[in-house]
């Protein structure tokens, strides 16, 4: 039994770093636009090392126990790749030098033969062996797999060298056993299992009760999706919020301000700007824990959830807007896109009934609503089921460069609020962009040549998210 664990070393060595090399590949495929040159230098590194350590092996036969370098390479491979992506430059050495070490260990399985007789077949059962791990790592996006290879590697490397090495058997057993589960105690890199939905890497995936929020990166920028969609970039994040928040600003001086959803916490971080004090009620409680502790979101919304002035409500958001007995001068309302049923009722006639219970006679609420343009039978729909409730309303939009043509529409009893936005100067309000002349921009949609029919959106008749999702800005 031993005999044959161990001469089934040679192949479970070639099927780990098949697996292993695939790892690499895939990276190369995945996030570069062009990854032909990288992936032939890294078959070239790989050759080269293992020609070179071929021939040191000749002179020096102890060298061969480099084979053991696939057991921390297969563990730490995908995480190292995620760590350098994340925080480095360098993630193009760490994949050569890495190509280069496992060419060392390529050349090294070759000393441990399945049998010494024809030993140039060897060749070809590497390749018998190889090719498979690399087809599972490269096209299942499995990666538990990588535990049971080790195992295997282990057990059979210990029944092979046992009678000869028996301090060394039993190092690589508890040192395997050691690397298992301090790798299995690290967080699992979640970028692969969202990867295939984006082009950039994925620093972050988290899923809650209410939605899936991915966080991707690019030449230094952050793209922050919430079930898919692309919420807000850093790349451009301002010409998203400041829209969001100042044109209300202009027009109302608040003393109690609530935000309904805004989990991510950059509305609040403008709000907090003002100084102003501010309620936040969340429709996702898991998200704002996120927001909270992940540097991701902390470092933009200039941890928020820190300040004295933000103050989270612990309660469901539909059971506080019903029961709750305060009002507001000035709601913001950031629900996340309506793609589904869930989602939808957060741009119901019934919730907006809920908004009007917590909102002042003359105070506003502000809401994000879409495209215009690519969503338009839905953005429609949004005015005329706010304005079913008792509200006037008064439409902007700006193109914002990651997301497109957005739009807000803000809900008034008093009145159309455009005449005084179009005076709006925004001269004491720090903003990056936004000012008069490009709130009067803003104001102007021209003429829509797409007709609309009268249906409202209710939670007895869902209808938003059907439209909305005939826009070509999700991800599916």
């Amino acid at each position: 039994m031993r005999v044959f664990l161990g001469t089934g070393l040679f192949g479970y060595a070639a099927l780990l770093i098949g697996y292993i090399y695939a790892l690499f590949i895939r990276s190369y495929v995945h996030f570069y636009e062009k990854p032909s040159g990288d992936i032939l230098i890294s078959v070239l590194f790989l050759v080269g090392s293992f020609l070179a350590f071929r021939k040191l092996l000749q002179k020096n036969e102890q060298l061969k126990y480099v084979i053991l370098a696939t057991i921390p390479m297969a563990l730490f491979s995908l995480k190292g790749f995620f760590w350098f992506y994340a925080n480095t430059d360098y993630l193009l050495l760490y994949n050569y030098v890495s190509t280069f070490l496992l060419g060392f260990a390529l050349a090294s399985i070759f000393k441990f033969p399945i049998t010494e007789k024809r030993f140039k077949i060897h060749y070809l059962i590497f390749f018998f062996f190889a090719i498979p791990g690399f087809l599972i790592a490269f096209f299942s996006r499995q990666f538990d797999l990588v535990g049971t290879l080790i195992l295997f590697v282990m057990v059979a490397f210990a029944s092979r060298e046992w009678k000869e090495q028996k301090a060394l058997s039993l190092a690589v057993i508890v040192i395997s056993l050691g690397l298992l589960i301090v790798s299995f105690r690290i967080e699992q890199p979640k970028f692969f299992e969202s990867q295939k939905k984006y082009e950039d890497l994925v620093l972050l995936s988290e899923e809650t009760k209410f939605q899936k929020v991915d966080v991707t990166t690019w030449k230094g920028n952050y793209w922050y999706y919430q079930n898919g969609v692309n919420h807000f970039s850093t790349i451009d994040s301002w010409l998203y919020f400041e829209p969001f928040v100042y044109p209300a600003l202009s027009l109302i001086n608040p003393e109690k301000v609530l935000i309904v959803g805004g989990e991510n916490g950059l509305i609040a971080a403008e709000l907090l700007k003002q100084g102003l004090s501010i309620d936040l009620l969340p429709i996702d409680p898991e998200f704002v824990a996120i927001a909270r502790e992940e540097e991701l979101f902390t470092k933009f919304n200039l941890d928020a959830f820190s300040n004295e002035k933000l103050n989270v409500i612990d309660d469901f958001t539909f059971d506080f807007l019903v029961e709750n007995k305060e009002t507001y001068d000035l709601v913001f309302v950031d629900a996340p896109d309506p793609v589904d049923v869930l989602t939808n009722q957060f741009y119901t006639q019934e919730f907006y009934v809920m908004i009007d219970n917590v909102l002042m006679n003359n105070g506003l609420f502000i809401t994000q609503s879409g495209s215009p343009y690519y969503a338009t039978e839905a953005f429609e729909m949004l005015k005329r089921t706010i304005q079913s409730v008792g509200f006037k309303t008064t439409s902007f939009h700006n193109q914002v460069l990651s997301l497109g043509e957005w739009s807000w529409i803000i809900g008034s009893k008093n009145g159309q609020l455009k005449s005084e936005l179009e005076k709006a100067s925004f001269e004491n309000f720090d903003t990056k962009w936004l000012n008069h002349e490009a709130m009067q921009m803003m104001l102007s949609f021209g003429k829509s040549k797409i007709a609309v029919d009268s249906s409202l959106n209710t939670m007895a008749d869902p209808k938003l998210f059907e439209y909305y999702l005939e826009g070509n800005f999700g991800l599916r």
